[in-house]
């Protein structure tokens, strides 16, 4: 049986989830309240961030998520798949 699970980069870390519901649930326990502010005031829904998977490297504007001295995050979500 196939499983997903998920490797989330924030600036240059990796972060290594066994679910979806991981990722949105370490982004609101991080002061996402619904989504993330991306470039040119577009916005994110959590429940989308499916729609990011190996799209590669997004920059977040939320203050929450801006370490100090910065004027954005870094991220990038991809999917890591088992065969067992």
């Amino acid at each position: 049986m196939k499983k997903d699970s998920y490797c989330l980069r924030i600036n240059g870390t990796n972060l290594y989830f066994k679910s979806f519901e991981g990722v949105k649930k370490w982004f609101i326990k991080c002061g996402v309240k619904k989504r993330l502010v991306l470039e040119d005031e577009e916005y994110l829904e959590l429940d989308d961030l499916l729609d990011i998977v190996c799209e590669g490297e997004r920059f977040i504007y939320n203050e929450c998520m801006i370490e100090m001295g910065d004027d954005y995050c870094e991220i990038e979500l991809d999917v890591i798949s088992y065969e067992d």
